[in-house]
């Protein structure tokens, strides 16, 4: 891991203090573990991060990229150059469109029903208030709750398979998803459960 430093950082601290960092932080003193980490996190560097890459086993393990695709933040060539990355590199791309909180409101609602005269504004999406965009005020309507504190085990664990029913609705093919209301992370949902941990 040593070689993948950004040689400023080695060369402010020195190769052996990066090196016990990397080993063992606990052993440096706070301040100066703080220190370097901070710097490696202007690098976009994170230790935590690298140390699980380095333990992912290719046999179980699957790298995974989930995009919240917003059209103010993403173009759709970029979209198209995410998703091609992903396949060169053999990662999994899940994807919810217009943003996640679309997977949200599928737990809440069956959208392609309830909200069947209001689709084009759900894939515009646009801002409504200073704090919600359109389909985060109706989850936020429905659910009773803010951006934070989204109440995961009352709201939306008990309908997740209401989520994947509601979702398969819509498309879910990556490249359907650049400019289709819809959403995948159900296909992950699905694979996490069929997973079997043998020791």
């Amino acid at each position: 891991m040593i070689r993948e430093i950004p040689l400023k950082v080695i060369e402010t601290f020195g190769e052996d203090k990066i090196k016990q960092f990397i080993k063992d932080s606990s052993q440096l003193n706070r301040v100066l573990r703080n220190t370097i980490n901070t710097e490696l996190t202007k690098y976009g560097y994170f230790i935590n991060y690298r140390k699980y890459l380095n333990k992912f086993d290719s046999s179980f393990d699957e790298f995974c990229v989930l995009i919240d695709r917003d059209t103010q933040n993403h173009s759709e060539t970029n979209m198209q150059e995410c998703i091609s990355y992903c396949k060169e590199n053999n990662y999994n791309c899940y994807i919810s469109n217009p943003c996640f909180e679309f997977w949200l409101l599928l737990h809440l609602s069956d959208v392609s029903k309830e909200y069947a005269d209001k689709l084009d504004s759900i894939k515009q999406n646009a801002k409504v208030s200073s704090t919600h965009t359109f389909v985060s005020k109706e989850v936020s309507k429905r659910a009773h709750h803010g951006k934070k504190h989204i109440g995961f085990k009352t709201n939306y664990l008990p309908n997740v398979d209401k989520a994947i029913s509601h979702a398969k609705q819509f498309p879910y093919r990556e490249e359907e998803l650049v400019d289709n209301i819809g959403c995948n992370i159900w296909l992950l949902i699905e694979k996490m459960r069929n997973y079997k941990y043998s020791e």
